[in-house]
């Protein structure tokens, strides 16, 4: 098995289509490229060392990010907004980033939308959670009031529901069974 691991925005660029239309969805690469990943996909198989098929896979993304670039439009203005809210998920807001980056409102909201599949508030509050995962990894005893406060929510009952939402677990729940050193990880039961 081999897999590309995108940075935020990133897979759009490649893909060829908007990111909001796949998010959410399981979709198999040839509904997307057609029937030329099968050719690929035979040279991934047939190769015979890890270095060969990684150097195949990476002839393939050059190949279609070559493609993609001659026809993406406004990428850098994106990009340079995912870098803020990567940098300050806490701090930044919608107005004063696409403010900077020169267009309305909600045009940087449809653009950045279609090219990381989340608008750019959901993008923060998923940004925001994981510096409370990190965070928690980091603490001998957990305050939860203290994590919520230092990872910029406002009030408690915001923290927990988003934590809720995007874990499935209360914050007392996934201590219990959060994977040590892997904070995106927990056991099933």
């Amino acid at each position: 098995m081999i897999g590309v691991h995108f940075k935020p925005g990133g897979a759009a660029a490649l893909l060829g289509v908007p990111a909001d239309e796949l998010a959410g969805q399981v979709i198999e690469l040839d509904a997307v490229w057609g029937g030329t990943v099968w050719k690929w996909r035979d040279q991934l198989l047939t190769a015979r060392t890890p270095d060969s098929k990684f150097s195949i896979l990476e002839r393939l993304l050059s190949h279609r990010f070559a493609q993609r670039k001659l026809r993406q439009r406004h990428g850098d203005a994106v990009a340079w907004a995912v870098d803020r809210y990567m940098a300050e998920p806490d701090l930044q807001t919608i107005t004063s980033v696409s403010s900077k980056v020169g267009f309305s409102h909600k045009h940087f909201i449809d653009l950045f939308r279609r090219q990381t599949g989340l608008s750019p508030k959901v993008f923060c509050r998923i940004r925001r959670f994981q510096k409370v995962l990190l965070e928690v990894q980091t603490r001998a005893e957990i305050n939860w009031a203290e994590v919520a406060c230092s990872c910029g929510y406002f009030d408690q009952s915001h923290f927990v529901h988003d934590f809720s939402k995007f874990s499935g677990l209360n914050p007392s729940a996934y201590l219990g069974r959060c994977l040590e050193g892997e904070p995106n990880f927990v056991r099933a039961a």
